[in-house]
């Protein structure tokens, strides 16, 4: 046991001394180092932003689960740009600039999740061995244990919850689905069916059912969309209503 917490101590010292390095580094020589993927420079510009982040999306959101998962998504979608940035602005002005076009990827979000849990859990072991040690807390360890149990099951219950909502073909976007129904349903037409689903990041697919007295092309009511995005996939069905229906509308 000796030896294991000397070996623990080593570690976070080895620990200490590498983020004071790199806390002298410009925001120029972080991007960098976040472009190679060094744990070390992306644990270090997540510690200084999260905060500012966490307000950001809570503020937009109200949700503290969703408000988490924006911040992880904003962090991927700014991490994989993060040779776009050219150092006119501070890399926490930069990084709050990216928030608002991400589209998620599940796959790198997992990914994320699992670096990120990897490192929480090291740092919560390396706590408890230090205070053992130190103090003689030797219940400290298996609290650290369950306190790493509750985080990762509360990450990896947001990513389950996303991914099931793509799986079971739960509407991505109601906003999206309010705009189609404002453009489609003009001089008495009107939608019979309206089914969205992510076929991508940042692509969504619909089907749309019209019934009209009038009835255009497929192709004149795909024009009326085709400027909203994330909107990839469009097919159309176009249906006449029936003699005595059009009679009887004023």
């Amino acid at each position: 046991c000796g030896r294991r917490s000397n070996q623990a101590i080593r570690v976070e010292s080895m620990l200490k001394r590498n983020n004071s390095d790199y806390a002298t580094l410009s925001d120029s020589e972080l991007a960098s180092r976040i472009a190679t993927r060094d744990v070390a420079a992306v644990r270090l510009v997540t510690g200084r932003n999260n905060q500012r982040l966490f307000r950001t999306a809570w503020s937009i959101l109200k949700d503290r689960s969703e408000a988490e998962e924006a911040v992880q998504d904003g962090y991927l979608k700014a991490f994989d740009a993060i040779g776009t940035f050219a150092g006119r602005s501070s890399l926490s002005t930069w990084l709050h600039s990216q928030r608002g076009h991400h589209h998620r990827d599940h796959n790198l979000r997992a990914a994320f999740v699992h670096v990120m849990a990897d490192a929480a859990v090291s740092v919560l072991v390396i706590i408890g061995l230090v205070a053992g040690r130190q103090f003689g807390w030797i219940w400290m360890d298996p609290l650290m244990g369950l306190i790493a149990t509750v985080v990762i099951m509360s990450w990896s219950w947001s990513l389950v919850r996303a991914a099931g909502a793509v799986l079971l073909d739960v509407s991505p976007d109601p906003a999206l689905s309010a705009k189609i129904a404002a453009r489609l349903e003009r001089r008495g037409d009107r939608i019979s069916d309206l089914h969205l689903w992510r076929v991508g990041p940042g692509h969504i697919a619909a089907i749309v059912s019209v019934v009209s007295d009038h009835p255009e092309s497929s192709s004149a009511y795909k024009k009326r969309l085709s400027d909203l995005p994330g909107l990839s996939h469009i097919t159309i069905e176009v249906e006449r209503c029936p003699r005595i229906h059009g009679q009887a509308r004023p």
